[in-house]
């Protein structure tokens, strides 16, 4: 974990450094997350996650996203790494290619997509499409998420996600969250949702909370995407 804590602190202190090659550093974020499932909260996941966004010119650029995952029931841990390709289509919608890795240490899961992302007065949306692949078994990930602002503040949000394998592996998280800004660049959030999963001889759906800080710098929006990878899907383990 100390790794993954000194590649997220990297990510903050580039904010504050003036680049000398051909882009800019336009913003980023680094989140601290707690999930679990209601009725057994030993199922449940601490994440320390960390973004940052570049521009190449004004319509092309990149962002770069780190997390860390630890799952207490089966006391394990994990970690991601995704990368995007981003074009600003004008002030208001953009778009985005992607690949990243969730890893456990001992398997890899790599993942590649499609992400846009649409902003209009007080709400905004994004969407994912995405296929992975681990020993040979392929499968989908697909995701949508909107945000409305209730006030300058406060915004109302929710979200669904769904991944499907063909080892017959299929889960779908729903999920519905407050966050306030505490600060220009410090915000609270909390969440509630269901997550159903279905494997070969077990299937079921339980309820899960969750609660996160965010501190953003640069841009308002820290970053022009959410994370992506299966990782960050999973409430609890």
């Amino acid at each position: 974990m100390k790794s993954s804590i000194h590649a997220l602190a990297a990510l903050a202190l580039c904010a504050t450094i003036q680049p000398a090659a051909a882009f800019e550093l336009t913003g980023g974020s680094v989140d601290l997350g707690y999930s679990a499932f209601a009725d057994d909260t030993d199922f449940s996941k601490l994440s320390l996650q960390g973004s940052v966004e570049a521009a190449f010119t004004r319509n092309f650029g990149a962002q770069l996203d780190l997390s860390y995952h630890d799952f207490n029931f089966v006391n394990d841990s994990g970690s991601n790494m995704t990368l995007h390709a981003l074009y600003h289509v004008n002030e208001v919608a953009s778009l985005g290619l992607f690949y990243g890795r969730d890893s456990d240490g001992s398997t890899d899961i790599d993942f590649y997509g499609i992400e846009g992302g649409y902003e209009f007065n007080n709400f905004d949306a994004e969407m994912y499409l995405a296929t992975g692949e681990e020993a040979g078994i392929s499968g989908n990930m697909f995701g949508l998420e909107g945000r409305y602002a209730i006030n300058e503040k406060t915004g109302l949000g929710g979200s669904i996600d769904r991944v499907n394998f063909d080892g017959g592996v299929d889960a779908t998280r729903i999920g519905v969250k407050v966050d306030h800004d505490l600060t220009e660049t410090f915000n609270l959030n909390a969440e509630v949702g269901t997550a159903r999963l279905s494997v070969p001889g077990l299937s079921g759906t339980e309820t899960f909370v969750g609660i996160g800080a965010q501190f953003k710098f640069g841009a308002e929006r820290g970053t022009t995407f959410g994370k992506r990878g299966l990782l960050d899907l999973i409430p609890g383990l």
